[in-house]
């Protein structure tokens, strides 16, 4: 009888190459696995130093609001005070803006 094409020797060879073979995609997959998981990990990170950055640029941006209020807050009130001063007090206040020659005159009473 001629021999099969299927034969015991045959169908354990293949069989063993493709356990092999399997035992090498496993190992594959499990690789790729632990790769993904440390990009995930580094991803996670930059995330986070991302919003602590926008976090101290938001605070940057806050405390510059506060400093220009400030600011305005005292300009309005030495405009305040000149006002109050006179006349004599809103040219000096003009003169210290501007650098323009300005007369002032003493106004007696």
């Amino acid at each position: 009888m001629p021999a099969k094409s299927g034969s015991f020797n045959d169908m354990s060879t293949t069989l063993a190459a493709k356990r092999t073979a399997l035992k090498a995609l496993r190992a594959e997959v499990k690789e790729l696995a632990t790769k993904v998981k440390a990009e995930k990990t580094i991803a996670k990170t930059l995330a986070a130093d991302a919003r602590a950055a926008r976090k101290v640029a938001r605070e940057a941006k806050a405390a510059a609001r506060a400093e220009k209020r400030v600011a305005r807050i005292a300009a309005l009130e030495a405009k305040l005070l000149a006002m109050k001063v006179g006349p004599v007090g809103v040219a000096a206040k003009r003169a210290a803006r501007k650098p323009s020659p300005v007369t002032i005159v003493e106004v007696t009473a």
